[in-house]
């Protein structure tokens, strides 16, 4: 990814402590029948009861001692989200999920209750019908919702000169305005569908905004297996991490595999690659390694450029003084100018400024090669200042 978010606490937190908090009690209690002293004392002291999960809580009183061991290790386990991001040794190499309850009979039959009762608590119930709706039980319980954590989260980096409005993950798309265009744009970094990942459902520090498309492009992958089944653990850049941002961590570079010009349309064909500024730095390499394998960033870029490449160019000569003696000059000034002052390669201008990275390292290749800038000078044949005619060479 590009940039880390600092992570933001908030009263919505309340439905994954509520959780902890009775698991906790399980274990040291091990109380035959449920009562709200289970809970955390907010519950008691606000409005409204949480009734479908008061009585999931008593089913799960009624399972075996072993089950209900096995259920809170695995909540535990499976909500040590910054650990396991880092982390693929024996220890962390299995994430817990639903699907694990899954029991064969003596028979050769399945049992799949308790995984169907995870997924019912967890997912349907605690998520669906209470953290990820405006209007739950639970919003109301606290007076508030996850829409008021999205715009808590948002204003609290603003303060922080650390405004971000793109996506994260790619940094050439949007996050969605809350207030016009519907529901936060949060979605499960360790997925909860498919009875996968459900114990951290709820858990704020499982759930990131990001842009659209890389939330589809992440609904096919996993960020901590390399492979669907499960089978081969990887490492991957943890959006709440508190340590260098990741920008910091590597750099690109753009090789030219098919020149720009008029038989491409001045596209040309682009390679992207991404590298760890310490070559010897594994650990990196591999979380880039993730963070391509899932949201397809290189080849994004290379898109990117072919498409977005020749309009910067287009824009910068609407914009300079065909008049003056050495017109690569100024196009080379301005060039440097967009590099130092408009696309600066720090957290406020990549977090807000769309396309920041595959514009720079195109304006950087642009630099290098004044060939290619004096044939896209003559093939424009400019005319008088700000009377550049893009269409008038086309057909000739």
């Amino acid at each position: 990814m590009l940039f880390y978010l600092k992570y933001f606490n908030h009263d919505v937190e309340k439905l994954h402590e509520l959780i902890s908090f009775f698991f906790e009690k399980i274990e040291t209690e091990n109380p035959a029948t449920f009562t709200t002293s289970l809970l955390p004392a907010w519950y008691s002291t606000t409005v409204n009861r949480l009734e479908k999960l008061e009585s999931q809580l008593t089913h799960f009183l009624s399972l075996s001692k072993d089950d209900k061991t096995a259920i809170i290790k695995a909540f535990s386990n499976g909500n040590i989200i910054g650990t396991l991001f880092s982390n693929k040794t024996r220890r962390y190499a299995h994430i817990p999920v639903a699907s694990d309850f899954k029991k064969t009979n003596a028979d050769g039959s399945f049992d799949n209750s308790i995984e169907v009762f995870l997924n019912e608590l967890f997912v349907d119930n605690l998520y669906i019908g209470q953290l990820g709706k405006k209007d739950s039980t639970f919003s109301k319980k606290i007076g508030c919702n996850l829409g008021n954590h999205f715009i808590g989260l948002k204003d609290s980096h603003a303060v922080s000169n650390e405004d971000f409005s793109l996506c994260p993950f790619c940094g050439i798309e949007p996050i969605k305005m809350i207030n016009s265009e519907g529901r936060p744009d949060y979605d499960h970094l360790l997925a909860k569908g498919d009875s996968l990942f459900v114990f951290s459902s709820i858990n704020l520090k499982n759930l990131v905004p990001i842009g659209d498309h890389c939330n589809g492009k992440k609904s096919s992958q996993h960020l901590l297996y390399s492979d669907k089944a499960r089978t081969t653990r990887t490492i991957s850049f943890y959006p709440f991490d508190a340590t260098q941002n990741p920008y910091e961590l590597y750099h690109f570079e753009l090789i030219c595999k098919e020149y720009p010009d008029y038989s491409n349309l001045w596209k040309g064909k682009w390679e992207v690659n991404i590298k760890p500024n310490v070559s010897s730095n594994r650990r990196i390499a591999d979380k880039i390694e993730t963070w391509n394998r899932v949201f397809n960033i290189k080849s994004r870029y290379e898109e990117y450029l072919e498409i977005h490449g020749k309009s910067m160019l287009d824009k910068i000569l609407r914009t300079i003084d065909s008049s003056k003696p050495d017109l690569l000059m100024e196009l080379k000034s301005e060039l440097n100018n967009l590099l130092t002052k408009v696309y600066l390669y720090d957290y406020i201008f990549i977090s807000t400024e769309e396309g920041l990275i595959p514009k720079r390292i195109m304006i950087e290749w642009y630099l290098k090669d004044e060939a290619y800038l004096l044939s896209y000078l003559n093939f424009k044949k400019l005319m008088p200042a700000n009377q550049i005619n893009i269409n008038s060479t086309l057909f000739e």
